[in-house]
């Protein structure tokens, strides 16, 4: 009868162990990923790019509530699609602060831009160089 009892405590023993120990790797690696991803977000924040170039084409006309868009032509003679949202700091040569309506096609400018996730550039600043 001791026997048994010793056989059966030691099972249950050795049982709560087992499973008490396979929980806590369960919660090491659920902590891992939860951290991953933490650290995943947090460093994919967008990056600030400069291009200049001349302007290809102008879309919209600036407003608010209405897409506007450039292309830009760099120097190697690669379009770049920027997006100009109402509001975007525009700047002429001088630094003086200019509109929409004041980029041409066949102007050179200097744009700052961030590419979103969906792959959308969206400008930060614009400046007409000429």
């Amino acid at each position: 009868m001791k026997k048994t009892y010793l056989l059966l405590f030691s099972i249950t023993f050795f049982s709560f162990v087992y499973f008490a120990q396979q929980a806590s790797t369960a919660d090491q690696a659920t902590t891992v990923s939860q951290s991953a991803i933490v650290s995943q977000t947090a460093t994919t924040s967008p990056t600030v790019k400069t291009v200049t170039g001349k302007v290809d084409s102008v879309n919209g006309d600036g407003t608010k509530g209405v897409r506007s868009d450039i292309t830009i032509e760099d120097d190697r003679l690669q379009k770049l699609n920027v997006v100009v949202k109402f509001g975007t700091s525009i700047t002429d040569k001088d630094g003086k602060i200019a509109s929409f309506s004041d980029i041409k096609e066949g102007s050179k400018v200097t744009v700052e831009y961030i590419t979103k996730s969906t792959g959308a550039n969206k400008a930060q600043s614009v400046k007409i160089v000429e």
